[in-house]
């Protein structure tokens, strides 16, 4: 996925590590600048298809195992009931943020690479 330009360069790793999970897409982000949260907002093709890669995701942000403290992911909807979106918030701002960014950004990164290369294992065996 191309990342636009002017993206906030403290999003790029985690963003590029959430769009290599197959069927999230990340669609905006904001890294807060110091004074605000940092944001991500997400999207799934089709949330039956993708629970693994969620689930991975949802692994990633919590504290016991990436040590990160209070990174959630919310579910939300628009006022007519449109596509559900997902909104992941750091609780921490700043430098603080960034670098907690970047270790869930490893986890995921991790877990992918070992996901790819079980699956590679198991098509050799076949």
């Amino acid at each position: 996925m191309n990342l636009p330009n002017d993206m906030d360069k403290e999003c790029i790793g985690i963003c590029n590590a959430i769009n290599l999970l197959d069927g999230i897409q990340t669609v905006e982000s904001c890294c807060g600048h110091g004074d605000s949260p940092f944001m991500i907002w997400i999207t799934m093709d089709d949330p039956t298809n993708c629970d693994n890669n969620f689930a991975l995701l949802l692994w990633a942000l919590d504290k016991c195992h990436s040590g990160v403290p209070s990174w959630r992911c919310t579910a939300y909807t628009d006022c007519i009931g449109d596509a559900v979106r997902y909104r992941i918030e750091s609780e921490s701002v700043g430098e603080e943020a960034y670098a907690e960014a970047i270790v869930i950004a490893t986890l995921i990164k991790e877990a992918w690479d070992e996901d790819i290369a079980r699956a590679i294992d198991l098509s050799m065996a076949v």
